[in-house]
């Protein structure tokens, strides 16, 4: 449950909270309000898209619209998995 569109015009950390929780699965979370210095919001990654819009976030990231040159650091074979696991950290 939710709402379609949530609309966070305030920039203050509850009402960014506020905004994402609202929404329902598919609905969007506009954020137009001027943040507070140094607030850092949190949101949980597996809302952010749904499986039937992968194949365009795909699109997208083939197109080169995304800088993911970066996007990773390091490789490590499944053995070393441990290790990749304490540099992360």
């Amino acid at each position: 449950m939710g709402v379609d569109v949530a609309v966070e015009a305030l920039g203050k950390p509850q009402t960014f909270m506020q905004c994402t929780l609202s929404v329902k699965d598919g609905g969007k979370a506009v954020m137009i309000g001027p943040s507070q210095a140094g607030f850092v919001g949190e949101i949980d990654i597996n809302r952010l898209f749904r499986r039937k819009d992968l194949p365009k976030v795909v699109k997208l990231a083939e197109s080169g619209i995304f800088n993911l040159a970066n996007a990773v650091s390091s490789r490590y074979k499944f053995e070393d998995a441990g290790k990749s696991i304490s540099r992360s950290q």
